[in-house]
């Protein structure tokens, strides 16, 4: 950055909140007002360092999903299914548009937080069970 070699300054030296102008300067060249931040639980990550990206990723990625669009049952507890992804785990075990799950993994499901819950805890691959009513009938599925 011109401004910055000027000065004889190092970029990753530069705090803007000090130095209007070269934060100006930055906002000129690059168009950007500051600099992504990602943090969780463990780390913060200032700027782009792809490795611990991945490996931040990595440690918040979650099993494979159901496939399925869900919303809060409305006339009792469980998590009512308003979509099934074609090729899906839901779609394979057999879940269908208007049933309502309403246990996952031997778990009772009573709101679909809990089925997220449920979900992300399941081991990928792993065939598990999911109980559901359809036309008032109970009726377990295997998730594969």
């Amino acid at each position: 950055m011109e401004f910055l070699r000027k000065q004889g300054v190092p970029y990753r030296e530069v705090d803007v909140s000090r130095d209007p102008e070269a934060g100006r300067e930055i906002l000129r060249r690059t168009g950007q007002m500051g600099v992504p931040v990602i943090t969780d639980a463990q780390e913060a990550i200032v700027g782009f360092d792809l490795p611990r990206l991945q490996r931040m990723a990595a440690r918040h990625r979650r099993g494979a999903g159901l496939g399925l669009k869900v919303t809060d049952a409305k006339d009792g507890p469980g998590a009512y299914v308003g979509g099934v992804r074609e090729g899906s785990p839901g779609e394979r075990a057999g879940v269908e548009v208007g049933d309502t799950i309403i246990e996952l993994s031997g778990r009772p499901v009573s709101s679909v937080a809990d089925l997220e819950q449920i979900a992300s805890r399941r081991p990928s691959g792993q065939p598990t069970s999911v109980t559901i009513l359809r036309d008032g009938e109970q009726k377990t599925l295997i998730l594969r």
